[in-house]
């Protein structure tokens, strides 16, 4: 384990309002710790004035409860700042981390996920009426499987 002066306290929160999360910033009251650096879409929110560093995800005004948008942005900068620590502490090569950043892979893999539209649609039309949904996620699919769970309940 670490020793918490490594330790970089990270929250994350659409709103910065989030009072499970607020909470548990409060509670870490080590001065040990590195930092607390919260990841938030809301500028003047308690949890951007409260932690130590924050990242907006700039994600946009939140219309609805459901905020797929935000979700998006936030594992977005989550992938950039895995990206700037593993340059920081020399654990992934210049050259693996360009792969990671390669724009024209990206909008490839993009093109290809909005290219897939009539497929959704006739999944979408086949499930309408179900009253049941299982939603599997392991490893790195474990957070998208939980809020593709939410995003239906809503």
């Amino acid at each position: 384990m670490a020793p918490l002066d490594k330790t970089l306290l990270v929250t994350i929160s659409q709103s910065g309002e989030t009072a499970d999360t607020l909470e548990a910033l409060r509670g870490i009251d080590d001065p040990r710790y590195l930092a607390s650096l919260t990841l938030c879409n809301v500028a003047g929110s308690t949890l951007v004035r409260e932690s130590d560093l924050s990242l907006m995800i700039e994600a946009g005004p939140e219309i609805g409860v459901a905020s797929t948008k935000a979700f998006t942005a936030q594992i977005s900068i989550l992938y950039l700042l895995a990206l700037k620590l593993a340059d920081s502490n020399d654990t992934m090569s210049k050259k693996d981390i360009k792969k990671h950043l390669d724009y024209e892979d990206g909008i490839k893999k993009i093109k290809n996920v909005l290219n897939k539209e009539k497929d959704i649609k006739r999944i979408a039309l086949k499930y309408k009426n179900a009253n049941d949904f299982l939603y599997l996620g392991r490893g790195l699919n474990f957070p998208v499987a939980l809020e593709g769970a939410l995003k239906l309940k809503e």
